[in-house]
């Protein structure tokens, strides 16, 4: 059952590993050209994101 669980899970794991790394970058143009009202929501919105990959990620190993 925990294997089952494991591999079902691995795919989840994965993307949530590789949006964290690859998130901070979608950061950039909104911190370079500075913020409008539209952006920090949007800016807030991808803090967010990034913390729930950050989570579903967590233990990933690129085994």
């Amino acid at each position: 059952m925990t294997s089952t669980l494991g591999r079902l899970g691995a795919p989840f794991q994965f993307a949530g590993f590789w949006s964290a790394v690859v998130l901070p970058l979608t950061y950039l143009p909104i911190l370079t050209g500075g913020f409008t009202a539209g952006e920090r929501s949007t800016f807030a919105v991808l803090l967010a994101l990034h913390a729930l990959a950050l989570v579903a990620g967590h233990g990933y190993r690129g085994d």
